[in-house]
């Protein structure tokens, strides 16, 4: 096996010298898995007859496992350089990070050698980075949990701004219901009738509302806008609002500041669903 090797390198020097080791290394680049007993491996055997090298079966098949494994060696020693690691434990944090499931102590030695003349036991500190690496994440893992727990936000089990982009639209008036009853709104659902331009009423300290809802993926133009305005004299209302899980167009933006009409956003629907939990059922 070693006379094996040794012959094999010496064709590659010569291969080299004469400027066609490009044609191996385009081979294995190419075509990684034709190897002895292909097509594409005759091939080769014989482009290179024609260049005057007459290689067995066996030296070309070493000549390109060697090739292979020195391209591999290159692609993975700039991956492990790519954020300039300046000692031997940033260069195993690199190779950890980047080949944890399939670790090559060889390669990973072969690297650390060429890069800092090492010669320490690749195995026992591989080891001792992994371990090293497996309690920082796992503070880290705690301190974000903390972080979580103290955090203003949504609470476990609370619906928020994205569960909407998975329900219907009738399924997105019943949640505006909820949300509103749980901030004290008496609610009425019109949509088993004529709604006449309002999807939800709303009751509180004697002023009422009437409520557009548009669980849509488009911002919402004018139309939601002439609908509500309509269904303030319709219903004797004092105020009225448009929501939207998404935006609303310029023009809606316009016409909604002209007829007084408040309008939720996907923002300004988010921070009230935050502040104001309705549970998943």
């Amino acid at each position: 096996m070693r006379l094996q090797l040794d012959k094999a390198k010496e064709n590659i020097a010569k291969l080299h010298d004469s400027g066609n080791l490009t044609i191996i290394d385009n081979y294995v680049k190419k075509y990684p898995k034709y190897t002895k007993g292909t097509v594409k491996f005759e091939n080769l055997k014989d482009l290179l007859k024609v260049k005057q090298f007459n290689l067995t079966n066996d030296e070309l098949e070493t000549i390109i496992r060697l090739r292979q494994s020195n391209q591999t060696y290159k692609e993975v020693k700039a991956k492990v350089f790519a954020n300039n690691p300046t000692n031997v434990d940033e260069c195993l944090r690199n190779y950890l990070t980047l080949f944890s499931s399939d670790v090559n102590e060889s390669m990973i030695r072969k690297i650390l050698t060429d890069q800092f003349n090492y010669n320490g036991e690749v195995g026992k500190d591989l080891t001792r980075i992994r371990d090293e690496m497996v309690y920082e994440k796992s503070v880290n893992e705690l301190k974000n949990f903390e972080s979580d727990l103290m955090a203003e936000g949504p609470i476990y089990g609370q619906i928020t701004i994205q569960d909407t982009d998975t329900i219907s639209g009738y399924d997105f008036e019943l949640l505006l219901k909820r949300l509103f009853e749980g901030m004290g709104y008496q609610v009425t659902h019109t949509s088993f009738s004529k709604d006449q331009g309002a999807d939800l009423i709303l009751e509180k300290d004697g002023t009422r509302s009437v409520v557009q809802a548009k669980n849509w993926t488009a911002n919402v133009g004018n139309t939601a806008i002439q609908e509500v305005v309509a269904a303030i004299k319709h219903y004797k209302s004092h105020r009225a609002l448009v929501i939207s899980s998404s935006g609303f167009t310029q023009s809606a933006f316009d016409l909604a500041k002209s007829n007084n009409v408040e309008l939720w956003d996907r923002t300004k629907l988010s921070t009230i669903l935050n502040d104001n939990p309705v549970r998943k059922t």
